[in-house]
Order: structure tokens, then C-alpha cells, then sequence
């Protein structure tokens, strides 16, 4: 009862859900607007995707077209859901007040992500339930335009989340969310990720989003892309080294100390990345050292998106293959992840290289 999906088309199928509801395209009848409830590991990006396809569609329709409203559902009791009852003076009766959160009175659509949903109590799902399965608040309805997800984590070992009885599974439409490593360094660079953590992630994947039974909560931590994020954002901020404990905090002590390792030994090439853009084609002398390079050389192009520098790394990731066809791949992948457009507008024996290194070699 599942569909399978990665972050990008979970967020594409999100974004038109929005376009769909709000532009009224369709008869109500052919209109499909959820409710859904997606499934991923944590820290894998569900929850990122709806405020990404939220701003843009805002950005399509125009600002503040649709509202999003975002909760946690393990934080809430039921009466934050429904509201409260007070005794009215003027009426002389009890009322029910609704929470000002959900926006009802606005006169805009929302879309309501609510996240943790398998880990709330039994009371407060039952609360929320309403709002998929009636599309009320408290008995007062949405907008009509309105969109409804829910989130939660995979009911497997190291999750405390409780199963969805068949009831339940038949409300939504199920989603599971797979980790997309090329979607998350597509979205790390629009993040203007620090250029360790980018040749970390190109040479060591399997460190972004372990399996929750990989992961070690002593000296390797339990690290999810999520994670990744916030260390390119303690890096940026406070510098390499002063950002150490913040990455043993995020990373756990032991893998921290590998990526500190490599990011220092990759430190010594930041010459080499001003002489690749001056003309040279020289490579690392080391694997881990060429991804940083590289990294280096997708954050300059994302700096200055313009042809003459993406044929110049264009043309050294065709030159240093011979020695590192990976790192050479993964060059051209993310720089087609900053501007494709640019990428692509090169002369066609440009054009040409691209595409033969794309064919040939495995991302």
C-alpha cells in the first residue's frame, strides 16, 4: 500500500498537489490533494521538501497565496488540536475556542504538514485524524484549497514510533521516502555547502545516511543528511577549527576525527584549485584530496556561473579522468547541479565531452 519514491519526486509531487488545489484546474471530483503520509528515515529531508515546494509555489501564484503550518504531532495534546472550551459571558454558554495556529480565519489556504504523526499519543491521533479524514479543526473547516500531509519514521529496529492500524492506512496516500544522494548534493549545493562537507559526501556516501543499524550513538554518532547540513553550517560560521566540537556534537568524536583528517590533509590543495581555473591540469596526489579539489572547483563555478569558468572545469574533468574517472564524474554531475544551462551552452565539442563522461561514467 506503499509508493516508492526519492526526496525529488517526493517534492515535485507535492509542488503540483499545491499548483493543482489552489489554480482549480480540475473539477472537485478529479482533483486528488491528499491527504498524505510520508515515511523516511529521519533527517532525510520529507519535512525540507514541502517548505521548499511551498515557497516556490508561493513564488508561481504569488506571495502569501497559501499558508504552511508546521507541527509536531508527539508535541501536541489533544486540546491543542480542537481548541478549548471557555465559558462564554456574553453568550452564556460554553465555546469552543480552535487554536489561532491553524490559520481558519485567514481566508487562504494551508497546507498543514504534520510531522511525528506514529509517535503521538493514541488521544492526540485521534484528535488529528479529524483533519485528513473530515477536513475540520475542532469542527470548523479548512479552506477548501487546502493541503494535508503528515509525516512520520519507518515503523523498523531504533524507530519508537507505534504501526498504523488498517484504518488508518486507508485514510492516506503512503509515500516512502528513500534517500537520493544526488538529490541531496543537488540540494546541499543550492545550500552553499561548505566545500569539505561536499568532498566528504563525493567520496564517502555511505556516510550521509547510514541504515539506523550501521549507526553508532557512541564515537561515530548516528549522523543523517540532516546532520551534514549543520556541520557545512558550524564550518561557515565559526571557521574549521574553531567548529570542532560543534562536528564531534553533530558527528560523534570518532567520525568527526576522520572527516577532520580529511578536511585539513585537502586544505594544503587550495592553491591547486586558483591554478586548475588559471589553465593547469594538475590532480591530487590522493583520491579523498581530489573530491575536495573538486568540491572547491563546483563552489567557485556556483560563485560565478558563467561559461568561460565551466568550460575551463569542463575541461579539466575530461584531463584529470585518466587518473580519477570517480572524482572527475562527480565533478560533472554537480556542476550541472549548480546551472545546467550554463554547463550545456558551451561550444559543442564542450557539449560532446559532457556527454560522453556522463555516458561512460557511473555517478
Amino acid at each position: 500500500m506503499r509508493g516508492v519514491v526519492t526526496l525529488a519526486v517526493w517534492k515535485r509531487i507535492i509542488h503540483r498537489t499545491i499548483l493543482a488545489s489552489v489554480q482549480k484546474r480540475l473539477d472537485a471530483n478529479r482533483l486528488f490533494r491528499g491527504p498524505y503520509f510520508v515515511v523516511g528515515p529521519t533527517g532525510v529531508g520529507k519535512s525540507q521538501s514541502i517548505f521548499q515546494a511551498w515557497r516556490d509555489a508561493n513564488a508561481e501564484l504569488g506571495a502569501d497565496t497559501i499558508d504552511l503550518v508546521y507541527f509536531h504531532g508527539s508535541q501536541f495534546d489533544p486540546s491543542d488540536i480542537a481548541g478549548i472550551y471557555v465559558f462564554d459571558p456574553e453568550k452564556k454558554k460554553v465555546v469552543q475556542v480552535p487554536n489561532d495556529r491553524w490559520r481558519l480565519d485567514s481566508g487562504r489556504p494551508a497546507i498543514y504538514a504534520g510531522d511525528e504523526f506514529n509517535r503521538t499519543s493514541q488521544a492526540t491521533k485521534r484528535a488529528l485524524l479529524e483533519l485528513p479524514t473530515e477536513r475540520t479543526i475542532g469542527g470548523k473547516p479548512i479552506h477548501e484549497a487546502s493541503i494535508v500531509c503528515l509525516m512520520g519514521n519507518p515503523e523498523a529496529p531504533g524507530y519508537d514510533v507505534d504501526p498504523t492500524d488498517f484504518a488508518e492506512d486507508t485514510r492516506f496516500s503512503w509515500l516512502d521516502v528513500q534517500y537520493d544522494h544526488k538529490g541531496w548534493k543537488a540540494y546541499m549545493i543550492m545550500r552553499q555547502a561548505h566545500p569539505w562537507v561536499m568532498g566528504w559526501a563525493g567520496m564517502k556516501s555511505e556516510t550521509i545516511c547510514p541504515k539506523i543499524e550501521d549507526r553508532d550513538s557512541g564515537q561515530h554518532g548516528r549522523p543523517c543528511p540532516r546532520s551534514w547540513d549543520r556541520v557545512s553550517q558550524a564550518l561557515w560560521t565559526f571557521g574549521e577549527e574553531e567548529a570542532r566540537p560543534v562536528v564531534e556534537g553533530l558527528l560523534g568524536a570518532g567520525l568527526a576525527k576522520e572527516f577532520y583528517a580529511f578536511g585539513m590533509t585537502a586544505m594544503r590543495y587550495q592553491t591547486l584549485v586558483d591554478d586548475i581555473l588559471k589553465g593547469d591540469n594538475k590532480t591530487a596526489d590522493a583520491l579523498d584530496a581530489q573530491f575536495f579539489v573538486n568540491a572547491c572547483l563546483v563552489d567557485r563555478f556556483r560563485q560565478a556561473q558563467e561559461v568561460p569558468v565551466a568550460r575551463r572545469i569542463l575541461d579539466y574533468a575530461r584531463v584529470s579522468a585518466d587518473k580519477a574517472a570517480e572524482a572527475s564524474s562527480v565533478l560533472v554531475e554537480d556542476l550541472c547541479g549548480v546551472n545546467s544551462d550554463v554547463v550545456n551552452s558551451s561550444d559543442p565539442e564542450w557539449t560532446a565531452a559532457v556527454r560522453r563522461l556522463r555516458e561512460h561514467l557511473t555517478f
